[in-house]
């Protein structure tokens, strides 16, 4: 059976987000069982993310709610095994006061070996608060991913912070350097291009759009 992998549009926006995501990032290298991430990812929850440098996944699964945690795990071997082009579930996962929160989790495997073993999955997580229900989940996610969309107004340059394509006024988004980007005499804003959030958030893009 052939294994499914992610197009390589979302293997590249989600490649980009370590070091430009303003959303909270993760990486699990799978050998190693080593996750690093962003601070906001643990901070969200109360917790300094000192306390989980080094740390493998299970530091994280032990957060999960028990009655969440099967479904979790059963999304990611889905994915870790080629049967999801995506790594995508929402869970509860407590915080270090002890209360719970829902959490929207979405990764891909960005790189395997000579044979075809997953090496390295990388994602992000919004949280959606303490009650999750179809309503409410909808317009938390509009509501975040809102914060990162570009400002037009007054603001003449646009970057998308996930595939890093630039926009100047209306125009249309174009591929540009990094380089090209550090160069600009204007203000940039970084923000989230239409495709991208077509490709992480399909099902509510026409919400945001």
């Amino acid at each position: 059976m052939n294994k499914q992998r992610p197009t390589k549009a979302i293997r590249d926006l989600i490649a980009a987000v370590p070091t430009t995501s303003q959303l909270p990032w993760w990486e699990w290298d799978i050998m190693k069982n080593r996750v690093i991430a962003g601070p906001q990812k643990v901070s969200m929850l109360g917790y300094d993310p000192v306390d989980f440098e080094g740390a493998g996944y299970q530091a994280y699964t032990d957060l999960l709610h028990p009655e969440d945690y099967v479904r979790a795990m059963d999304a990611m071997r889905r994915h870790l095994n080629g049967r999801a082009t995506l790594y995508e579930t929402d869970y509860r996962i407590r915080r270090k006061s002890g209360e719970y929160t829902w959490y929207m989790d979405r990764g891909a495997v960005l790189e395997w070996d000579s044979a075809g073993r997953p090496l390295f999955l990388r994602g992000i997580v919004l949280d959606l608060g303490p009650e999750l229900r179809e309503k409410a989940h909808d317009d938390a996610v509009i509501r975040a991913i809102r914060l990162v969309l570009p400002n037009a107004g007054g603001v003449p340059v646009s970057v998308c912070a996930e595939c890093g394509r630039l926009r100047h006024g209306t125009n249309d988004w174009v591929e540009v350097t990094a380089d090209f980007v550090a160069g600009l005499p204007a203000e940039v804003s970084h923000g989230l291009c239409p495709d991208c959030i077509m490709l992480l958030y399909p099902a509510i893009a026409g919400s945001i759009l």
